[in-house]
């Protein structure tokens, strides 16, 4: 979904920067980046209630028991999911720094 937006957004806005005018180009990009948004919060919604549940509450007991890799699993299996992510992309998030932090 993600890649399409965004090709689907560089197109359009190729096409506008040829035109060389930078209000259209400026107004494109500011349009562009608010519909960019809706179309993420959109998809997101598509996704059921139980799954957002079950996410939050798994979220939310990870934090409370301050388990910083039980949160970045959680996190990045969440971004998988709704933003159609590659496995390879996951692995690499969960290695990060990131689940290293202490909180």
């Amino acid at each position: 979904l993600y890649s399409a937006i965004v090709a689907d957004r560089n197109f359009h806005l190729g096409i506008t920067a040829i035109s060389k005018n930078d209000v259209l180009l400026s107004y494109g990009q500011a349009t562009y980046l608010r519909l960019h948004l809706l179309q993420l919060q959109f998809s997101v919604l598509l996704h059921s209630h139980d799954k957002r549940y079950n996410f939050h509450t798994r979220l939310l007991d990870a934090l409370s028991r301050r388990d910083s890799a039980d949160i970045s699993i959680a996190i990045a299996e969440r971004y998988k999911e709704v933003y159609g992510l590659e496995s390879k992309i996951v692995e690499q998030y969960c290695q990060s720094s990131f689940s290293n932090l202490n909180y």
